[in-house]
């Protein structure tokens, strides 16, 4: 491993955003720690990452997204929500977790998880498919692992986040098998089918999929959990950040006007009072979306609309840094245009709001600690008396 510290400028509510940046769209990155003077301005960076890697190459790199930081909120980060009061965090949980058998790492990026952790998931679930029924009637629907590589290509995905991307193939049923046998495996892709499937980055890609070519008649709302898949390189850590992780998903398709009020109105105000229930640090604040910054396929008419309708729901996991559990995300009538889905004889306008639930689960024993006797009231009955 190599080290570079890089001389910059930034605001400090974009250093999370920063980090997250500078640690997905690398592959060879594999961390990166911000250098504060005695006033507590970031006035520069040290990036971790490969040693086979040219250090100009990851000088550029940084330098590019650092500006296209600055270019992104010039302005300033719009906080939604934020609740900061001082508090004891447990900075080795994941450690516990280990040591008691709830975690078992099966590889990078990669976990089984047990017990305790098993229960969270489901009750963080539980909590969002409660605000959806609260509030709508949502269609359930349970999708299939793999996604179709011709679904991602409609919305130029392989040019946008394709470092992001987890591919799978098969074997080609003209191979004999002593000839497979014999092979190494470097050559096995040889006698593969190509890659015609791909693992699902967002839950989201396969509703769009399942409405394509259709005329909806009323607003709907879709809700699914799934397992969702990105490619984290060497930043792979912990419950941070995993190649392999849970996602539930509501998805809003319809008018434009009731597509904004849901999906960054009334689910904004929902999950704020969940997380001011369970008493957690955090904040709801201003993201800029990766996949539409990006993203060639869009317009310079979407891309000034879209710019500022992402929202990021980043809670503590100690008191310097955060990491984004959910997020809030406006499209306009981009996938309504991409997937030919009509209403009214006009494109629909979607949003979705989506939850890393395995992130979730951490960002909460980080703050409140693995003993249960110290939960929230509503966490302990849920799921220490099944109800």
């Amino acid at each position: 491993m190599k080290e570079l510290a890089i001389k910059c400028n930034v605001k400090n509510e974009v250093k999370d955003l920063l980090k997250e940046k500078i640690l997905t769209r690398n592959p060879e990155v594999i961390d990166c720690v911000f250098e504060q003077n005695d006033e507590l301005k970031i006035i520069g960076l040290k990036v971790t990452y490969d040693d086979s890697v040219d250090e100009n190459e990851i000088k550029e790199y940084v330098q590019n997204i650092v500006k296209d930081m600055d270019k992104a909120f010039a302005p300033t980060v719009k906080t939604l929500w934020e609740n900061q009061p001082e508090r004891k965090f447990y900075t080795n949980i994941y450690e516990q977790l280990e040591d008691l058998g709830y975690i078992t790492e099966m590889g990078t990026g990669i976990v089984a998880l047990g017990d305790i952790l098993i229960n969270l998931l489901k009750y963080f679930d539980n909590q969002i498919i409660k605000i959806a029924k609260k509030n709508y009637n949502p269609m359930f629907v349970q999708y299939p692992t793999l996604i179709k590589y011709d679904v991602l290509d409609r919305i130029n995905y392989m040019n946008t986040l394709h470092t992001s991307l987890m591919f799978v193939s098969s074997v080609d049923e003209c191979s004999e098998k002593d000839e497979f046998q014999q092979l190494d495996y470097d050559s096995y892709f040889t006698k593969t089918k190509g890659l015609k499937m791909c693992l699902p980055p967002s839950i989201c890609y396969h509703t769009y999929f399942q409405f394509c070519n259709t005329e909806i008649t009323d607003n709907m709302v879709v809700s699914a959990k799934g397992k969702t898949f990105r490619h984290e390189g060497k930043a792979a850590r912990k419950l941070e950040r995993l190649w392999d992780f849970s996602m539930r998903e509501v998805i809003f398709l319809g008018d434009e006007k009731f597509v904004k009020d849901n999906a960054v109105g009334v689910f904004v105000d929902e999950i704020i009072l969940l997380l001011e229930r369970l008493g957690l640090n955090g904040k709801i604040v201003s993201a800029d979306d990766m996949f539409f910054c990006e993203n060639e396929a869009i317009g310079d008419k979407i891309a000034k609309k879209i710019e500022n309708k992402k929202y990021e729901v980043r809670l503590n996991i100690d008191e310097e840094n955060t990491i984004a559990v959910g997020s809030f995300n406006l499209h306009y009538d981009f996938f309504g245009e991409h997937f030919n889905i009509r209403k009214d004889g006009k494109n629909i306008h979607t949003s979705c709001t989506g939850y890393g639930l395995e992130r979730f689960v951490y960002a909460f024993l980080c703050q409140h600690g693995i003993d249960a006797d110290k939960w929230p009231e509503e966490v302990k009955k849920e799921i220490l008396d099944g109800k």
